[in-house]
């Protein structure tokens, strides 16, 4: 067999094992996956941040929630949350930050929405990429 044959054969070889190997490991559906996940652990933290100052509180909220999924504000600035639920009497003692939608979230909106049945407040993600839907409920009082 020729040089130029095995030089062929080889390359060949090597090319089939990096499609096999893209097909295996799926770059893609990896990183779907590692964003999803951290949005389930943004909507648990927020919901726990919410949980733990309604505990603090004798039961109650700090902010208006309505039963409709309302976004979330991730602004210190509250004329920027217009239209959106400003979570930020959380930050400091619950959380360091309003987490933020590792795709969708911006500086003002976390991408991720809010919405209130007076005893359990449901955090989703719209924004979700899996087959699954992401939410979190806390049972967590009343509102003020």
């Amino acid at each position: 067999m020729s040089t130029t044959i095995k030089t062929i054969l080889v390359i060949i070889v090597v090319a089939l094992l990096i499609g096999i190997m893209v097909f295996v490991i799926n770059p893609a559906g990896q990183l779907r996956e590692a964003r999803d996940t951290k949005r389930q652990t943004d909507l648990e933290t927020i919901a726990d941040a919410i949980a733990g100052f309604a505990k603090d509180n004798s039961g109650q909220v700090p902010f208006e929630i309505t039963t409709k999924a309302t976004p979330v504000c991730r602004s210190g600035v509250n004329l920027h949350c217009a239209g959106m639920i400003n979570l930020n009497a959380l930050t400091g003692a619950y959380l360091q930050a309003i987490p933020a939608d590792p795709m969708s979230g911006t500086a003002i909106d976390s991408g991720y929405a809010i919405l209130w049945d007076g005893r359990t407040v449901t955090l989703t993600a719209p924004s979700a990429e899996g087959e699954r839907t992401i939410s979190v409920v806390r049972m967590v009082g009343e509102k003020k």
